[in-house]
């Protein structure tokens, strides 16, 4: 596919506006890394297969109330010129239920998502000491025995002194 250059992206947003079935069918625009995300009032009004052909969509994927429009690294600026077109863009789509009235299902259900989507970046962190723990493992067991005593320490061995106890460290 080739890329969308900037002089492009308003007629690109206006075909999409048109097969969501004009402003007046948008009630709602958001986005995230790589998606349009849109609220149509109607969503038998959206033309799907016209999204799909147009030359700068990757895809689209539906729901019940939602459309996303996958165009990729494009999305700031296509987000721009579509919020310019439909005049109602606004951040994060809003939940018609207040806090207090949702089920606690639903509440937990969003605080695993919080969690999940703070801790992904972190998880490398956290696995690669695991992953070298079986390399220093055996030599730490040596020399805190004393089964391996050199009168000059090694190279290896000192690495493994101060490095063991930096990934086993509570």
């Amino acid at each position: 596919m080739a890329k969308i250059t900037k002089a492009e992206m308003p007629a690109l947003a206006e075909q999409i506006v048109k097969c969501l079935g004009g402003k007046e069918n948008v009630a709602r625009i958001n986005h995230c890394a790589t998606r349009l995300r849109v609220n149509p009032v109607d969503m038998e009004k959206v033309d799907k297969d016209g999204l799909k052909r147009l030359h700068g969509v990757i895809g689209i994927d539906s729901s019940k109330a939602e459309l996303q429009i996958i165009v990729g690294a494009i999305i700031e600026d296509l987000y721009l010129e579509v919020e310019k077109i439909t005049g109602n863009g606004g951040g994060a789509v809003a939940d018609d239920v207040p806090f207090w009235k949702k089920r606690p299902s639903e509440i937990f259900s969003n605080f695993l998502l919080l969690m999940a989507g703070c801790l992904s970046p972190v998880i490398p962190a956290l696995i690669a000491p695991s992953r070298f723990w079986p390399w220093f493992w055996p030599a730490s067991c040596c020399t805190r025995t004393g089964w391996l005593v050199r009168t000059a320490p090694s190279p290896t061995t000192s690495v493994c002194r101060s490095c063991v106890p930096l990934i086993m460290a509570p």
